[in-house]
């Protein structure tokens, strides 16, 4: 099983384990079976613990290309790279944002204050490694560059948490305060579930 088989698991059985079979009731609409998930923009969503994700793929025409990295977050070279040569017909994965699996949620633990938590983890969609820039990189030291893949450096190096990973405390009177991994401040904040996808593009590869 690949490490993201073994993330996704994870998450499962935790929500699963955490939350029960019930749903709770919720502001936005709750999956109700298989094929309201696929119709619509419903939430996979157990007592406030939610199961969400993106995932980005397509099928692009390059006239300076480079063969696709599975391990790179972008995947493919949608810039003009050092290494970008013929053109060429590939894969696209990742042109809008980096595709990912993860969980989020929210808890009250009194007044109107409450528990929030977010851990996903990015992820190439066609072959499901991990996004690791760092690996991309490695991959193709040394290699001349007519002959190298489309990688690129990033912070995502493999983690199964290598995208948001924080906990903190939120409040409408007093706002909202994180701790440990999440995006910066440059990247949009608004929420992104399993639906369509939206122009917002969040940094591949986070700084």
């Amino acid at each position: 099983m690949t490490k993201l088989g073994i993330f996704a698991v994870t998450i499962l059985a935790a929500a699963g384990a955490c939350c029960g079979v019930e749903a709770r009731a919720a502001d936005a609409k709750t999956c109700t079976g298989l094929w309201d998930f696929i119709e619509t923009d419903c939430q996979l969503t157990w007592y406030g613990i939610t199961l969400y994700g993106v995932i980005d793929a397509g099928f692009t025409y390059q006239t300076h290309g480079a063969p696709l990295d599975p391990r790179s977050p972008p995947g493919s070279a949608y810039l003009v790279q050092r290494y970008s040569r013929s053109s060429r017909w590939d894969l696209a994965p990742n042109g809008l944002q980096n595709s990912f699996i993860g969980i989020k949620g929210t808890e009250p633990i009194g007044g109107n204050t409450s528990v929030v938590f977010a851990l996903d983890a990015g992820f190439d969609p066609y072959s499901f490694k991990l996004s690791s820039g760092p690996g991309s990189a490695a991959h193709n030291a040394g290699v001349p560059q007519d002959q190298q893949t489309s990688w690129a450096d990033s912070s995502r190096a493999g983690q199964w948490y290598n995208g948001n990973g924080y906990v903190g405390l939120s409040s409408p009177s007093y706002g909202t305060l994180t701790v440990f991994r999440q995006n910066a401040l440059t990247v949009s904040s608004s929420t992104i579930r399993w639906a369509p996808l939206t122009p917002s593009r969040p940094s591949a590869g986070r700084g």
